[in-house]
């Protein structure tokens, strides 16, 4: 009795109809369904429907053809898929709504459709990574901003100790990054947040050397010497990688040259270990 219970909760998650399921002819236009929302093939994806293809199948990863029609940015596909009822958020194995895998490709369009859909913008994956992180993690602003719109939390962290700030800051993403720090959905994110390994949006964008992201934290306010768990404070890893107009910019807002991390070394002597010459010498006259 519990093989049997299993074996139907089974059926019902992969979304396959339990009275086909044994007929190979209907598998086989199942997957032709997957396979024609993954290339983008509108005119196939519907005919396929017609045919008798579930709207629900899904693939041994839980994939559905929304799903694969999201990940490969097929905006006509994914209509389609909808309008015969696609659920919109229904996730893969991994957690990744369409949503989630339109976020990543970056098409503004497929994203506003999903969302204006009912998409919750707010569905994490088994990592915790919501769209809003994964659309900044791939450089996609844009989206980003209209997952804000749409009432997307900006303070998700996820499994690595991560957020979408983080990635922003990282990025180079000034513009986004300034949105996230001025959103209001969930808790509000503080310019001096610490992240994993008690790093601060301010050192990931030094240590990045996005000057532009430096700037404009340090005109909000971050603190300057706060450190890492390894005593390193934004300077210092801006001086490690030798990105000399953060390293600049920083000693012109006062950033203490001479603090020592936990190993002992200060700014100058990073960027000299390195062989960043600029960096040394910008450091070395900054000490005159």
């Amino acid at each position: 009795m519990k093989i049997q219970v299993a074996l139907i909760c089974f059926i019902l998650f992969v979304g396959i109809d339990v009275f086909a399921a044994d007929s190979e002819e209907f598998r086989i236009l199942n997957l032709s369904l997957l396979d024609a929302a993954k290339k983008g093939e509108s005119q196939l994806v519907l005919s396929k429907l017609k045919e008798g293809a579930s709207i629900r199948t899904r693939d041994r990863f839980g994939n559905s053809a929304l799903i694969y029609a999201a990940r490969t940015a097929h905006v006509d596909t994914a209509r389609i898929l909808l309008d015969a009822g696609a659920q919109v958020n229904q996730a893969n194995v991994a957690g990744n709504t369409p949503l989630f895998e339109a976020a990543g490709s970056g098409d503004e369009d497929l994203v506003r459709l999903l969302l204006d859909s009912d998409a919750n913008p707010n569905a994490v994956n088994i990592k915790n990574v919501s769209p809003l992180s994964n659309a900044i993690f791939h450089q996609h602003a844009a989206v980003g901003a209209l997952l804000l719109q749409y009432g997307a939390r900006a303070d998700f962290v996820d499994n690595t100790g991560k957020s979408g700030a983080v990635y922003a800051a990282a990025n180079g993403e000034t513009r986004i990054l300034r949105q996230l720090l001025d959103a209001h959905r969930g808790s509000e994110i503080s310019v001096d947040a610490r992240y994993t390994h008690d790093l601060t949006l301010l050192m990931w964008a030094a240590g990045y050397g996005q000057t532009d992201v430096v700037e404009m934290l340090t005109a909000r306010g971050a603190k300057l010497d706060l450190v890492d768990d390894r005593g390193k404070s934004a300077l210092l890893m801006a001086a490690e990688e030798g990105h000399s107009n953060v390293v600049r910019f920083l000693l012109n807002k006062g950033s203490n040259r001479v603090l020592r991390d936990k190993n002992g070394r200060t700014a100058h002597d990073l960027a000299l270990l390195g062989g960043h010459e600029e960096t040394t010498r910008v450091l070395t006259e900054s000490a005159n």
